[in-house]
């Protein structure tokens, strides 16, 4: 599987989707992540300190956090 096809398999969507689909800065976007006023990523690779290097959203969570807008 390409990582395409496994986004597409799991219905995830990556940071730039996830903007085009909120309108969201990137800034705006992890902000609202932070303060938990947006569904949080899922990890899906970390660096070797630890810290995210890969994350995605569920296509459910985004469509949920819409429709409760």
């Amino acid at each position: 599987h390409s990582r395409r096809n496994l986004m597409e398999e799991y219905n995830l969507l990556r940071v730039p989707a996830v903007l085009n689909i909120t309108g969201f800065s990137e800034r705006t976007l992890f902000r609202k992540v932070k303060n938990q006023s947006f569904p949080q990523p899922i990890v899906l690779a970390k660096d070797t300190l630890g810290r995210s290097r890969l994350s995605a959203w569920r296509i459910s969570d985004i469509q949920n956090w819409i429709c409760n807008l």
